[in-house]
């Protein structure tokens, strides 16, 4: 058993790198919340390598600078410019805007455009001579457009229907892209001059199916150059637009319509299905091409496979190439030869989603594809957006579990990862950064992230404008990644060495620590001439790999908080702020994964398994770690003695078996083991029953372990 747990603690299970994994260098991650909900919904570039961003908060201690007054109200939109370097916000504008799209034409006025729908209780003045279309029944949208501060407000526009997608042209006519019905205002030439018809259907409810829309307005907002109507006889909707530099518009969406307009040679002419779930439907995703005067269709096709297929984000490249990002369930979807996966990896069963696999097209001028490639594990996976660089490069945001990459190892941390798809679609490598639904590359490379997050471990940058999650539902974030640069290390989570949880179990993953605890940190580019500092303290190291690093919490760390960083030749990475507990209790397993079978012996000396059961009644020995400080004091890194007297927990241990407290015989540091390591002598009672597995949980004071199994006869 002992050989057993010293595997256990020097990386017992230890995953290798993607092949092919590349990383790169993160300039900043800031959070940008409080203690409420905060949304970040727009991102622009600004000429200095800042970026401006809107959103929503409901926080009254967001980050705004000292001398800024936050206007009272249970939620605000705002938008502020934040510095180059992330660490600080230049300045703030409190517009008022609809808590939706932003946009910055690229030609030389450098205006900002928003639009969406207001939020309850939210009035804007529509401005002279603006486009005012509010004829229809279907909802309404507001457009705005600021000046380069957003500080002066310029037009006020407003349109019937649902506004879901927004960009702007070099000359700074704006196009706006979601849904709407009979009512729309329509220009005389249209593509597609009326809906296609159809009645939709809710429980007790019957309305018209609304259709896709595509309008164009001029940079002033007075004029309307052409609306057009796009889809079939039942629900459509555009989810994202693109203009090319010939002023030819394409624009993506979801249909559950057998007769959704397509083009003679388009790639998929056929409705591959709709699936429902309640009122919620999912059909094929479309991709179509208006002519620069919207009259007439370039392209159209479905693109999709028998189940829900989610269009998410849509770019064009230098040469009007589209690319089209979003999630499947299909396992039919349409895929190129040489992609790099032209298999479904996600999950099969459960209800519909359209997630369960991301996916990139890229598809010609003409509507041809080039490549279709899914882009996915085991989890559930789906890109949230994407930009192409000159050379063809795509560079994507994809939301998934990190147990597609470490396994149990980082449960339940980041959740997105950036990836770079390279031109012919057929390699994808990882990059280290901050995945987002906002994503932008400038003219140097450099990528762009925002969004919203929730806490993790390893996620802001120290120097940031916001280095500590600011509570409530969700945070807004920004970064910003270089994308050109040799590789660097990088942290991704810690977790307890035993329980390969992030902190306590009954807790979310926050990374939080005990003094003494083993802990396994996991990353990229790490080595053994790295070295792990708590406070300035250096810290015993156990094993280091490419992606893991075992190290022992000093016992003399802070009592409410504490500083991590990894000394590379000389230049810290971090400091990470950790939480700090006065225990974190862990207990091994078997097979170091932190669930199933302990690590235990049978009172004999056997090792506890499904074959050799313990007895009702008997004693058996548990290993753990994360109990905290220890009396007497223990060293850091020692081995603790073969004869007693033994340290124990300064705080009481106790034993949870089936649901019945186990009488503790001993429990204090672990013999012949590291300091660090307890091992716990409990009575089995006698009324549990045989059974395999039999559930166990250590608590030290008020902290409770992850459940493990044992075998029982």
């Amino acid at each position: 058993m002992r050989r057993l747990l010293w595997a256990g603690l020097m990386g017992f299970g230890v995953l290798a790198a993607s092949a092919g994994e590349s990383r790169r260098a993160l300039v900043y991650a800031t959070y940008l919340g409080g203690a409420s909900g905060d949304v970040v919904t727009g991102l622009s570039l600004e000429p200095d390598g800042g970026v401006v961003i809107s959103g929503v908060t409901a926080s009254t201690d967001f980050p705004f600078p000292p001398e800024v007054t936050r206007p009272k109200g249970e939620s605000v939109g705002f938008l502020i410019k934040l510095s180059a370097f992330g660490d600080q916000i230049e300045w703030v504008r409190f517009p008022n805007l609809p808590p939706g799209l932003l946009a910055r034409p690229l030609g030389p006025d450098g205006n900002l455009y928003a639009a969406g729908q207001l939020r309850p209780g939210q009035t804007i003045e529509l401005t002279s001579g603006a486009v005012d279309l509010n004829d229809g029944d279907y909802g309404q949208s507001y457009l705005i457009k600021l000046d380069a501060t957003g500080e002066r407000v310029l037009a006020v526009a407003r349109i019937t229907g649902l506004v879901r997608a927004l960009t702007t042209d070099r000359q700074g006519n704006v196009y706006l892209a979601g849904e709407a019905r009979e009512g729309f205002p329509i220009t005389v030439g249209a593509a597609q001059p009326r809906t296609g018809g159809g009645t939709c259907s809710l429980p007790r409810r019957q309305f018209p199916c609304p259709d896709a829309f595509v309008m164009k307005l001029n940079a002033t907002l007075t004029r309307v150059k052409y609306s057009t109507f796009l889809g079939g006889s039942a629900e459509d909707f555009a989810t994202a637009v693109a203009v090319d530099d010939d002023g030819s518009v394409v624009v993506t969406g979801q249909t559950s319509s057998n007769d959704f307009p397509t083009t003679a040679g388009a790639l998929q002419r056929t409705f591959r299905g709709r699936v429902t779930i309640g009122p919620v439907w999912y059909g094929d995703a479309f991709v179509s091409k208006l002519d620069a005067n919207g009259r007439r269709l370039v392209y159209s096709t479905y693109l999709g496979g028998s189940a829900a297929d989610v269009p998410e984000v849509l770019k064009l490249d230098s040469n009007g190439n589209a690319y089209v990002g979003g999630g499947t369930d299909s396992t039919d979807f349409p895929t190129s030869p040489g992609a790099h996966q032209s298999g479904h990896g996600g999950p099969s069963g459960g209800p519909p989603s359209g997630h369960r696999d991301g996916f990139v097209v890229k598809l010609s001028t003409a509507g041809a594809m080039r490549f279709s490639t899914y882009v996915g594990g085991e989890d559930i996976d789906y890109v949230t957006s994407l930009v192409i660089r000159n050379d063809g490069i795509v560079f994507l945001s994809r939301a998934f579990l990190l147990t597609d990459i470490f396994g149990a190892r980082c449960r339940n941390a980041e959740r997105a990862e950036l990836s770079m798809l390279d031109e012919a679609g057929s390699t994808l490598q990882s990059l280290y950064g901050r995945s987002g639904q906002l994503m932008m590359l400038d003219r140097e490379g450099v990528l762009y992230t925002a969004g919203s997050t929730k806490k993790f471990t390893f996620f802001a940058t120290p120097g940031a404008l916001q280095t500590r999650y600011g509570g409530g539902d969700n945070d807004g974030f920004v970064s910003k990644l270089i994308a050109t640069v040799d590789s660097a290390p990088a942290l991704h989570c810690v977790s307890n060495a035993a329980s390969n949880i992030q902190g306590l179990a009954s807790s979310f993953p926050l990374g939080t620590v005990a003094p003494g605890e083993i802990i396994a940190i996991y990353g990229t580019e790490l080595d053994r001439t790295m070295r792990v500092l708590f406070d300035g303290k250096e810290a015993p190291l156990l094993y280091v790999s490419e992606t893991q690093i075992n190290a022992i919490v000093p016992f003399g760390i802070d009592a409410q908080a504490t500083r991590l960083s990894v000394d590379v030749a000389g230049e810290l990475l971090g400091a990470y702020e950790l939480p700090v507990s006065p225990a974190v209790p862990g207990i091994f397993t078997f097979d170091g994964s932190g669930v199933g079978q302990a690590a235990a012996l049978n009172e004999d000396g056997s090792i506890n398994l499904p074959a050799v059961p313990a007895a009702a009644g008997s004693v058996m020995v548990l290993y753990a770690t994360g109990a905290g400080v220890m009396t007497p004091v223990q060293s850091d890194g020692e081995v603790t003695r073969l004869q007693g007297p033994w340290p124990a927990p300064a705080l009481d241990v106790s034993v949870v078996i089936e649901g019945r407290p186990a009488q503790v015989l001993y429990a204090g540091a672990a013999p012949g083991l590291l300091a660090g390591v307890i091992q716990v002598n409990a009575r089995i009672p006698v009324e549990t029953r045989a059974s395999f597995p039999a559930m166990v949980m250590l608590r030290v004071g008020n902290y409770q372990s992850q459940v493990v199994t044992i075998s029982v006869r």
